[in-house]
């Protein structure tokens, strides 16, 4: 009997150090649980949680920062369509001015077909505007604008 109690003894000394001590308490049993590895899994949960915690706020930043530039985008769309739309309006104008100048005046065949030309391109700038709106757009629009007030002022000199 003594001997079966020593045989149990030793198999169950065996069967002890033969397993393997875990931080996780749900893994490790009553046996194999170690109190330092769950301190170690602990601490590296931890640093998980932080390191996530520390994507997540560099994600609002982000967000946040990506919000703000596309109110300004915005911003800088609409200011640039209220730019154009006087731009357009103040071309529509001219080019009513330099038609009823063109049929007061006595211009030869060469002037009115280069005025002529200069109207086409003004209508397919006009055109090009309205799909597209953009800085370069408005600048165009008003430089088309200064080039016919200039032809506005030659016609009303002659």
């Amino acid at each position: 009997m003594t001997r079966l109690i020593a045989v149990g003894c030793a198999l169950l000394t065996l069967a002890l150090a033969g397993c393997q001590t875990t931080g996780d308490p749900n893994a490790g049993g009553l046996f194999g649980w170690s109190p330092a590895k769950a301190r170690a899994r602990q601490a590296e949960l931890e640093r998980d949680a932080a390191a996530n915690q520390q994507q997540a706020a560099e994600a609002q930043q982000m967000t946040a920062a990506m919000q703000s530039r596309r109110q300004e985008v915005k911003s800088e769309v609409s200011d640039l369509q209220v730019q154009l739309q006087k731009a357009t309006s103040e071309n529509e104008r001219l080019e009513g001015q330099l038609q009823a100048l063109m049929q007061a005046r006595r211009l030869s065949a060469t002037e009115v077909d280069r005025l002529n030309r200069q109207l086409v391109e003004n209508e397919q700038l006009r055109e090009a505007a309205r799909r597209r709106v953009a800085a370069q757009t408005v600048d165009l629009v008003n430089d088309h604008n200064a080039q016919l007030r200039r032809q506005i002022m030659l016609l009303s000199e002659n």
